[in-house]
């Protein structure tokens, strides 16, 4: 107010007070004045003056009064905790209220967070408070000066951490660990100060790395290193007091390395029937895909733990295998084979393998059929597939036939085939068949004839009372006593009359540029005489010529022979059979043609080449064409003149030597002059060949059996 003296007056809320005019410019309504009193909130307040002379001023602004009398609401939050400087929080409902917090003796300004809370940051108490139980006190002044005061018992707990302590552990390579309960439980070396009962927490706070674990709360647990996994592995856990204490600690685990067994994959392979399976190395062995984590080399033990039930097998330690399945076997076979890595661990596999069936060819079986000479013989397609087979069970055809050597085979309307043999002929004979399956896989298959011969009647001119002699007489052998112009020798003084060979004998060798057909087992007979000549037939006449014609080599020395002497004729012949099949003469054809040349030789009075018959062993493998039998050389003045094949065993129901010695007695019957005077216009190397072919034989007679 502008007149120290003036009076002044105050309305408000429709009441006029007097106020108090200071004398300084200012004015005042004592508190308290007003009455009743005001609610909180805003009044108008109009304000006049009045001089001594009765002026009157009034207040042309328009003031509010806002009232306030109501005291700020403060709280505080309670806490328990390890901080012994913690922070401390609480809720003002007055924005503008400064909050104040006394702890331990000291106040401290607390933040107003203006949302309703307020914040004694932490570190702001000076002093570490002591563990145990402390009062906070928390005021709020508006900025009227109401106070408002936290009216509960606010605590403060502060209490100590627990001590967890590190751990140590060790495991094998591959085994679990399991901490027992009160033996080496996490919980043993932990402890808490307060005495509060400890916790662990199930989950860890970190790891492991290699391995898995589960955590119990009372401090046990179980750890796995992973599989193949050594070294050092850990992982850290939490305990806690149940008061909001926790502690922290770190488990290691030493895993022990130890060595491991290899693994062995089970493997797979596909052959086909009656094919080889060779697993090569690097590319399909068993040791591929076969591992050791320690690195180890591996290898394979050669014997198998179970061998394959329907084939052969051989393993080798790299892996490496051959399996032969068993012949015609199709399906699945396996065997169990062991990997070692060289540290006495091992471990097994399965192999399986799979046979592929495949069509497999007929097997025909020899048939044999019989027919007199001049007949002919039919075989019914049944009968000869009867004992022919198939192991697929495929049925069986006859789709063809080839020609015997001695006769003709045809085939009738219903499939059989004929055989017919030539005229005049008796003797063994054969031809062959084609059998084939459903597939047209075939097999030939012989089918050996038998045309029986008539019985055989000697004719000759023998005398009635005296009978052949066993044995020839040693003086008859031919009266040639000089060597000839070409080397060859006689029976006289010069010839060689021992068993010593001489250096005159030519040795036997192999054809150097021919086929060997057989291979001559060496036959010892009762006389002594051996030979390992084995001559290879070339057949060069026509099928019923029942001599085979062989050519002699030109570069070769002729043929000796010695008189009087058991010994080897050795010769090398380079010749060839045809491919026409078996050839089978009868063994009467030999006699025939000795009985030929019988009327062809003249007395042995006489000189001339020196000439020969010598019987040898023929055998043969299985897969050639000449069968086993007598193999007959005649020699002619030095050529080799006919080759005849008989197929009944060596010696075995043929012995020429008393026909010959028929034919040589009858010669010196009175008889027999006119021929004889006939046969000596004959050539002198003809007259000498039958002394020649009498005095052999007679040295190397084995065992005949008639």
């Amino acid at each position: 107010v502008s007149d120290p003296t003036a009076g002044v007056q105050v309305t408000v809320n429709g009441t006029t007070y007097a106020a108090t005019n200071n004398g300084d410019g200012t004015w005042t309504l004592a508190d308290n004045t007003i009455a009743p009193a005001l609610a909180d909130g805003t009044y108008d307040v109009s304000v006049s003056a009045t001089d001594g002379v009765g002026n009157i001023g009034t207040d042309a602004s328009i003031d509010e009064l806002l009232v306030d009398a109501t005291a700020p609401i403060v709280t505080v939050n309670s806490l328990t905790t390890l901080d012994r400087t913690p922070e401390l929080t609480g809720t003002v409902n007055d924005p503008a209220a400064t909050v104040r917090v006394t702890v331990g003796g000291t106040t401290y300004i607390a933040a107003n967070n203006g949302d309703g809370t307020w914040t004694l940051a932490d570190n702001t108490i000076s002093s570490a408070l002591a563990y145990g139980t402390h009062e906070v006190l928390v005021t709020a002044t508006d900025p009227v000066g109401n106070v408002g005061v936290d009216v509960s018992t606010n605590e403060l707990n502060i209490y100590s951490n627990p001590v967890a302590g590190d751990d140590a552990y060790t495991v094998d390579e591959d085994m679990a660990f399991t901490a027992a309960l009160g033996v080496d439980d996490l919980l043993l070396n932990d402890g808490d100060a307060d005495g509060d009962l400890l916790i662990v927490n199930t989950t860890p706070v970190s790891g492991p790395s290699n391995g898995t674990l589960l955590l119990n709360a009372d401090g046990t647990f179980t750890y796995t290193p992973d599989a193949g996994f050594n070294g050092t592995d850990s992982f850290r856990y939490e305990i806690s007091d149940g008061e909001g204490g926790f502690a922290q600690a770190i488990v290691m685990i030493t895993v022990v390395p130890v060595n491991d067994a290899p693994i062995a994959v089970a493997e797979s392979f596909t052959v086909d029937e009656d094919n080889q399976l060779s697993a090569v190395a690097g590319i399909n062995d068993l040791l591929l895909n076969d591992s050791d984590r320690d690195g180890d080399a591996l290898n394979v033990n050669a014997t198998p733990v179970i061998g394959p039930s329907n084939g052969t097998l051989v393993l080798n330690a790299d892996g490496t295998f051959t399996y032969n399945p068993d012949r015609d076997f199709n399906g699945t076979d396996a065997f169990t084979y062991q990997v070692s890595d060289g540290n006495g661990a091992v471990s097994e596999a399965i192999v399986t393998i799979a046979v592929t069936a495949v069509n497999d060819a007929p097997v025909g079986v020899t048939d044999s059929i019989e027919v007199t000479p001049g007949d002919s013989v039919s075989a019914a397609a049944a009968s000869l597939l009867a004992n022919d087979s198939d192991v697929d069970g495929d049925a069986l055809n006859l789709v063809g036939f080839t020609q015997g050597i001695e006769g003709t085979v045809t085939q009738a309307a219903d499939g059989s085939l004929v055989y017919t043999p030539r005229d005049g002929f008796s003797g063994a004979d054969s031809f062959t068949y084609t059998v084939a399956d459903a597939s047209g896989a075939q097999d030939s298959v012989q089918v050996l004839v038998t045309v029986a011969p008539p019985d055989f009647v000697y004719t000759g001119d023998e005398p009635d009372n005296e009978p052949p002699p066993e044995e020839p007489s040693p003086e008859e052998p031919p009266p040639n006593t000089e060597n000839d112009d070409s080397g060859r020798q006689g029976s006289g003084a010069g010839a060689d009359t021992d068993n010593v060979d001489d250096g005159n004998s030519q040795p036997v060798t192999e054809p150097a540029t021919a086929d060997v057909v057989g291979a001559l087992d060496e036959f010892v007979p009762a006389g002594g005489v051996s030979t390992d000549a084995a001559p290879v037939v070339r057949y060069e006449g026509p099928a019923d010529d029942r001599s085979q014609q062989v050519k002699q080599r030109s570069d070769a020395p002729p043929p000796k022979f010695l008189n009087d002497v058991v010994e080897t004729i050795e010769r090398t012949f380079d010749v060839e059979i045809a491919d026409f099949g078996m050839l089978k003469l009868n063994h009467l054809a030999v006699w025939e043609t000795l009985d030929v040349m019988r009327r062809d030789m003249s007395d042995v009075d006489g000189a001339g080449p020196v000439n020969g018959v010598v019987m040898v062993q023929v055998t043969t493998g299985s897969s050639l064409l000449l069968s086993a039998g007598i193999l007959t050389w005649i020699l002619r003045g030095g050529a080799l003149a006919s080759a005849l094949l008989s197929t009944l065993p060596v010696w075995q129901g043929f012995d020429p030597l008393p026909i010959l010695m028929a034919r040589k007695r009858s010669r010196d019957k009175a008889a027999d002059e006119r021929e004889d005077e006939k046969v000596l216009k004959e050539s002198k190397a003809d007259q000498f060949f039958e002394a020649a072919v009498i005095k052999h034989l007679s040295n190397i007679r084995g065992p005949a059996s008639r």
